[in-house]
């Protein structure tokens, strides 16, 4: 089982960040949004775990897969440039990225 600092694992803490800013379709927020909101409401956590949790989250970064936990719950963010993510729309966007594949 992960280790928590809060009462809640990281990735959890992500998804109320989520809510908290209601954020529309399409709507763009950036990593330094997300670590400024977790500066300010869980503090213990580091700015490399945030950024971390966020590529995790990222449907469609490659990076994902150095995570051995991920699993369908985290595909919640799209990533629309580096350090720039949205909400994953599953009706719009690409499947997660959940292995890696090789092409010759």
């Amino acid at each position: 089982m992960a280790r928590t600092i809060y009462d809640k694992p990281t990735r959890a803490l992500l998804k109320d960040m989520l809510v908290s800013w209601n954020l529309q379709p399409g709507q763009v927020f950036t990593a330094a949004r997300a670590i400024q909101w977790f500066a300010t409401h869980y503090p213990k956590l580091k700015p490399g775990s945030i950024r971390a949790h966020l590529v995790q989250a990222a449907t469609n970064d490659p990076s994902r897969l150095h995570h051995p936990s991920t699993n369908s719950t985290d595909d919640i963010l799209f990533k629309v440039a580096p350090g720039e993510f949205r909400c994953y729309e599953a009706d719009k966007d690409p499947a997660p990225i959940r292995e890696m594949v090789m092409t010759f």
